[in-house]
């Protein structure tokens, strides 16, 4: 797994001892070298989505446009996208 970078989705409730938890795990499933290791990155399942929301939308090769999040809770995320640079449009 030379080349493999391991990306762990966590709720954004998630301590930093609850995320030394996972990767103690990963660790003892032989999935990283080192416990420490730099192939092991966790990201907040919200931020995921708004970086899934992005590349998609450059996939997509949608130009200016405007991304404003809002979450009502842990279990709800809304997004709003306005297609030009200004969210004055809204």
């Amino acid at each position: 797994m030379k080349h493999v970078l391991i990306i762990l989705t966590v709720p954004v409730e998630f301590s930093d001892s609850a995320k030394a938890v996972m990767r103690d795990c990963v660790y003892q499933a032989n999935l990283i070298t080192t416990k420490y290791s730099k192939k092991l990155q966790f990201i907040t399942e919200r931020k995921l989505l708004f970086q899934i929301l992005t590349f998609l939308l450059s996939k997509l090769k949608v130009r200016n446009y405007f991304v404003s999040k809002l979450f009502i809770n842990n279990d709800v995320f809304l997004c709003f996208i306005s297609f030009n640079n200004s969210p004055d449009s809204w």
